[in-house]
């Protein structure tokens, strides 16, 4: 088999006439040029080229081989481009999100990564983990960004690639006049057994996990409501209507005035991914986990700040660093 640098040089001599100019345009020594045209009449058995004076004339065998050398060249250019092209983010990206993700961290992920990669068409679907796994199995999604929790962790089969993107503390908020006998660095979940509760819709994971982690403190919730947005709850706590456990994810923008947010005493977590199916990965997937991961650290350090400045506020959230 011939040597693809050693057939360059030979074409690029047939091109340019000479070793010098064949050296300038391969950024070689013209030694160096030499020796690849020397090892080539070796491996061939040919003579390639006769000198006269400063320049170089082709052989009818250098010719030939010259001819042959031109379209392995071509073609190992344009499958580098192929290559280089297939590896460039291009065309539709298609990613679901839960609602406080979008808002807390995907906005801004797909925002950074659009002006990176103009040439990328991102759009985002607002979906629930138990929405977005099935949309991402059937290839109606890319990318799905969903979450578990330490009393809820989720299966992952094989065939998905499940990369974490964050991790953050879940919090309990009670209004804060009701806080005189309670007030404390963290609370006591069985303290609120009492309390009525503004839990998320029942078909979620996340009302799974309040009624885990009260059921754990030996209690079952009064619910008083159920709703998955955010500033809903945190309005309706504020009201007086219940209590609520609320991810750092649900302080970004929020009006916390005369809202207590603590940790509970057994800490609770959600764990935030993001996943793909390994066989359908695509270009722009690793640009996007980079700027997922960047936007999460920029929010979860406001949200830590809202924590604490609306209770104990002990914050562990952490962005996951690729």
């Amino acid at each position: 088999m011939l040597d693809v640098c050693k057939l360059q040089a030979l074409l690029e001599v047939a091109r340019h006439g000479s070793i010098a100019a064949a050296a300038t345009v391969l950024h070689f020594t013209p030694s160096a040029v030499s020796q690849r045209l020397a090892a080539l009449e070796r491996e061939t058995g040919s003579t390639l080229f006769v000198r006269t004076g400063r320049s170089i004339q082709l052989t009818q065998a250098g010719a030939v081989l010259a001819a042959h050398a031109d379209l392995v060249v071509g073609q190992l250019a344009a499958a580098q481009a192929a290559l280089d092209a297939a590896r460039t983010p291009t065309g539709p990206l298609r990613i679901a999100a839960f609602p406080s993700a979008i808002a807390g961290v995907v906005a801004e992920a797909v925002g950074t990564l659009q002006r990176e990669q103009p040439q990328l068409s991102v759009s985002v679907i607002e979906a629930e983990p138990e929405q977005a796994e099935p949309m991402l199995r059937a290839a109606d999604v890319d990318v799905a960004i969903v979450h578990h929790y330490d009393l809820l962790p989720r299966s992952v089969p094989d065939t998905i690639v499940s990369e974490p993107i964050f991790d953050e503390p879940m919090y309990v908020v009670t209004r804060g006049a009701d806080q005189s006998s309670r007030a404390a660095a963290a609370i006591d979940l069985g303290l609120l057994a009492e309390d009525r509760w503004i839990v998320p819709r029942i078909e979620t994971t996340c009302h799974e996990l309040v009624r885990r982690a009260c059921g754990a403190e030996g209690f079952v919730p009064i619910i008083a409501a159920q709703c998955t947005d955010h500033r809903a709850m945190l309005a309706l706590v504020r009201a007086g209507v219940g209590v609520a456990l609320v991810p750092s994810l649900a302080f970004i923008d929020q009006d916390l005035t005369d809202l207590v947010v603590r940790e509970p005493q057994r800490p609770l977590r959600r764990y935030v991914h993001a996943q793909y199916v390994r066989s359908r990965e695509l270009p722009a997937t690793a640009p996007l986990l980079r700027t997922l991961a960047e936007a999460a650290d920029v929010t979860l350090r406001a949200a830590s700040s809202a924590a604490r400045s609306s209770g104990s506020g002990r914050p562990r959230a952490s962005a996951r660093r690729g």
